[in-house]
């Protein structure tokens, strides 16, 4: 992340034995450092500066941890400062990955021009946007037990919907937060000059980037509820890579829609420091992410009744959170699978898909994949009755289709794209589910049956089929594995048409396809090479796992 956000006004360096590595190396090949004594010794002092700077907000946040200031410095104190500092940082890194582009845009005669241009959100480098996430999940791990770590009104307003949280902190928080993002926008102004607008994509009006704004904030807010606040997994290891992972999916999917935002303190600065191109979209994005914040409140409310006096979670509460997981995955798919500038889709589904697993397998779900609940039911020690297992499996179906026609609508059929190998199409045409006229079914379908087989054979391996709703070790393994195991069958099978390794997917592709263009069908030669090889991984795990052949020492144990 500093190296992103410096890189370009060279920095980014953050240790001084670098630098001074640096100066050696140089002056050992040409006889004499790189640049003068002075400006070397300035770049040692300013980040011993940074350094000794992080060691007094180290103590304003974490008073506790030194008998001198225990008692001196308040709560609510080290909270607001946490969440100022952790929504500056992040505002500040967005305005440094992406204000150096507006430079290099508006190169004349070798000279950057600095006047306010109106390049958006929507147009970094896009491992920059990943380098966005890292930040926000170093954050998160370093001040999550501090303040919660939320960074954002819409999750300190859900939090408050679902717990105690006195009004007077609520507003503590929101205050620090757009002050936050207010100083961070102001910064990256400051530094370069330039502002990027808040504003939608070229093509997009009202509706459809704030329902982009919506959903995505849904799936932050659901995950960091989940993951964080949920008292039964609460003191993770994986928290924060979940919160980041839940953000990097939104931002590529969206973020050629609206700018992939999702916080309304940060869309209200960001907007102000942009005045000068126009102001006026923070207000409309504000309340379609608090609202999307709600709406996952709601969600999880629903789905964790214990903790609010009701009965402990059954299979109801698992088909509901399977539903939930595969309308966000398909959804996230079909908005990284349209944008025609970055090919991000492969990253986004396996990030997101590390955030569903980690948020939804306490509930015993986290399976989000009809191959994969089909395949726990060829396990013998499976106490999940036939019944439950079909209906969890069209609840999946039902909802990737429910997220097909959801993004089909957002998009419309103007939307158009370039794929592959350059085969132009409007709208979700552009990726019918139908294989690319070079490649044979034989083809495609070896892709989507060995490596949905390695997925399969993947999760029954780090995941036991049958696990108490209450217990939390293990999510982060599963979480990366199911992950990156979706990450190499979808870059495998791309080029060919095939790597969505996922029934839901196929048929939500399918659907959004039929809106505007016809031809539904193709989906199901997906579909069984899918299950094929959902069972093939399944045999494949009865095999190699001893347990279950009387030895005893399992294999998974050593995964």
């Amino acid at each position: 992340a500093g190296f992103y956000a410096g890189q370009v006004v060279g920095g980014g360096g953050l240790n001084p034995m670098m630098a001074v590595g640096k100066e050696i190396a140089y002056a050992a090949r040409h006889g004499h450092i790189s640049t003068d004594f002075n400006t070397l010794l300035t770049v040692l002092l300013v980040q011993f500066s940074g350094a000794f700077a992080a060691v007094g907000l180290f103590v304003l946040t974490h008073p506790k941890e030194f008998r001198m200031w225990a008692n001196s410095i308040p709560e609510t104190l080290s909270k607001a400062v946490s969440e100022f500092l952790g929504i500056f940082v992040v505002v500040f890194t967005t305005g440094c990955i992406v204000c150096p582009d507006m430079m290099r845009r508006k190169m004349v005669d070798g000279q950057p021009t600095l006047e306010p241009h109106p390049i958006y959100l929507d147009e970094p480098d896009y491992l920059g946007t990943f380098a966005i996430a890292a930040v926000y999940m170093s954050l998160v791990y370093s001040l999550g037990f501090v303040s919660g770590a939320h960074f954002n009104p819409a999750i300190t307003l859900a939090t408050k919907a679902l717990s105690g949280m006195d009004w007077n902190m609520v507003g503590v928080y929101i205050f620090s937060q757009i002050l936050g993002a207010f100083a961070g926008a102001f910064a990256y102004l400051g530094l370069y000059g330039v502002a990027f607008a808040l504003a939608p994509g070229a093509g997009f009006f009202w509706l459809r980037p704030c329902v982009a704004e919506l959903l995505g904030t849904f799936i932050i807010t659901i995950v960091y509820l989940s993951v964080h606040y949920c008292p039964s997994v609460r003191g993770n290891e994986y928290f924060g890579i979940a919160v980041a992972f839940a953000t990097v999916g939104g931002m590529y999917g969206a973020g050629w829609i609206s700018g992939g935002v999702f916080n309304p303190a940060s869309a209200l600065a960001m907007d102000a420091a942009s005045a000068a191109t126009g102001f006026g979209w923070c207000g409309a994005y504000a309340v379609a992410q608090i609202i999307g914040a709600l709406l996952a409140a709601l969600a999880y409310r629903v789905l964790h009744p214990h903790e609010f006096g009701g009965r402990a979670p059954g299979p109801r509460e698992e088909m509901i959170a399977e539903g939930i997981g595969c309308f966000c995955l398909v959804f996230v798919f079909g908005l990284n699978a349209l944008n025609p500038s970055v090919q991000t889709t492969v990253l986004a589904v396996a990030t997101t898909t590390v955030s569903l697993v980690c948020a939804f397998h306490a509930n015993r779900g986290g399976q989000l994949n009809p191959g994969i609940t089909l395949a726990y039911q060829c396990h013998p020690s499976c106490t999940r009755t036939t019944g439950d297992c079909f209906k969890i499996i069209g609840v999946q179906l039902s909802a990737g289709v429910a997220a097909g026609i959801t993004y089909g609508l957002l998009m419309g059929p103007t939307v158009v794209t370039d794929i592959g190998r350059g085969l132009a199409a409007l709208g979700p045409s552009s990726f019918a589910m139908k294989t690319e006229i070079i490649y044979t079914w034989g083809e495609v379908g070896s892709i989507e049956v060995l490596f949905t087989a390695l997925l399969t054979l993947t999760v029954l391996t780090v995941m036991p089929v049958s696990r108490d709703a209450e217990q939390s070790d293990g999510e982060a393994a599963l979480g990366l594995a199911y992950g990156f195991a979706m990450m190499a069958g979808g870059y495998a099978g791309r080029v060919l048409g095939a790597g969505s390794l996922n029934p839901a997917i196929s048929l939500g592709k399918d659907f959004a396809h039929q809106l505007y263009w016809g031809g539904f069908g193709g989906c199901f030669h997906y579909l069984w090479l899918q299950l094929l090889g959902a069972m093939l991984g399944a045999g494949l795990y009865l095999i190699f796992d001893k347990k279950l052949l009387g030895v005893e020492e399992p294999v998974s144990k050593g995964v």
